[in-house]
């Protein structure tokens, strides 16, 4: 691979982390320009990376941070009604505990109970929000199934009786909250951004593995396939130099949209960072000959190989 090679390389394997629209649409032209090509594979990885992004697309356009979900009076009163029970198991195994021996049976099995239900006391799970604790109740409850979780509640048969009255309350709990239960939390975006971008750099590994081992010197080749790519890179990067935000665009069009009506990103508070923890276009890649966009300081010329 000889040095111009190099550096075209290097500047696809600098990627920004794409808003979903741009990298929708970039994808969709490069699977159009691999499939015209012969690039089967190329393209077909071009389609899943689409077909994942559409999906992550439609998430985010459902997309609340937790703290504005609005829950009604039903879903708040259900809440008390399982904080109360939770109060009342901790509170039962407490007085088994402070009733019986710490080496007697009962002592034994309360102790473990309570340890294994509220590990970092009541607290930190009536304090969870809504879909939090519903969650953790229910795998509360359902570790009553665990062999040691049932040999102590066969000691504390009361236990069991508390268990099956959570069970019912939480159940009607989670059935009240399950309005908001199909919409996206950030982590869940943040995990399918952080796939959809490593899709998108297979492709263009397919790409340069492709064209290094069958068309080594063919770089304009290399560049059109890419092209879609790139040309994404460059209209962030001139947003960036501005000091503009890196709004989305209309994933079939291509088309900018307005900051105040970005389809495909997340509020400026919930926007997901890239895996090294920055915010999308927070590090301007290098472009082909080295230099940082908007760098004016000038570069020794490189002989060419």
């Amino acid at each position: 691979m000889n040095l111009t090679t190099a550096n075209l390389v290097t500047s696809y394997f600098s990627l920004y982390v794409f808003p979903t629209g741009r990298r929708i649409y970039a994808m969709l032209e490069l699977q159009r320009r691999a499939t015209a090509l012969g690039l089967t594979a190329t393209a077909e990885h071009a389609a899943r990376c689409v077909a994942h992004d559409r999906h992550l697309h439609k998430r985010e356009g459902r997309y609340t941070p937790l703290r504005t979900l609005q829950y009604g009076p039903e879903a708040r009163a259900l809440d008390q009604v399982v904080d109360r029970k939770l109060a009342a198991v901790d509170g039962y195994l407490e007085s088994q505990m402070r009733m019986f021996e710490e080496d007697s049976e009962r002592g034994k099995a309360a102790t473990y109970l309570r340890d294994r239900f509220f590990p970092r006391g009541l607290a930190a799970v009536i304090q969870q929000s809504f879909i939090q604790e519903h969650v953790y109740v229910s795998e509360l409850v359902a570790a009553r199934e665990e062999p040691e979780v049932a040999a102590a509640i066969a000691v504390l048969p009361e236990a069991g009786v508390m268990l099956d009255d959570l069970k019912a309350a939480n159940d009607n709990y989670g059935a009240a909250i399950s309005q908001d239960e199909g919409r996206p939390t950030a982590e869940e975006l943040r995990l399918l951004h952080a796939h959809g971008q490593r899709l998108m750099a297979e492709v263009v590994s397919l790409a340069v593995g492709h064209f290094g081992v069958n068309a080594p010197d063919d770089h304009n080749g290399l560049r059109h396939l890419l092209e879609p790519i790139s040309e994404q890179q460059e209209r962030m990067a001139r947003l960036r130099r501005r000091r503009r935000r890196v709004v989305d665009v209309d994933p079939d069009t291509g088309d900018e949209l307005p900051p105040d009506d970005e389809a495909g990103e997340l509020p400026d508070d919930g926007e997901p960072p890239d895996e090294t923890g920055e915010l999308p276009g927070d590090v301007e890649p290098p472009t082909d000959d080295g230099e940082l966009p908007g760098d004016d300081t000038e570069q020794p010329e490189v002989p060419a190989a």
